[in-house]
């Protein structure tokens, strides 16, 4: 877990650096960070699906396969 938080701090340093360079206005601003925001919780179920993935096919390997 500690590498995929290094990562989404890259990528959201990265867009920060994306929105603050460009001389925008305030409402191109607020709809690039809402959807840095839809980025952000979209990561976060795909890597909740992803943990719940991985305990499944863990446990399947466990009970089914060893046994």
């Amino acid at each position: 877990m500690h590498y995929i938080k290094n990562l989404t701090d890259k990528v959201k340093n990265i867009y920060a650096i994306i929105i603050t360079k460009e001389d925008l206005g305030d409402f191109d601003k607020e709809s690039k960070l809402s959807f840095l925001r839809f980025l952000d919780v979209l990561a976060d179920i795909l890597i909740v699906f992803f943990v719940i993935f991985s305990v499944m096919s863990l446990y399947f390997f466990v009970t089914h396969a060893i046994l």
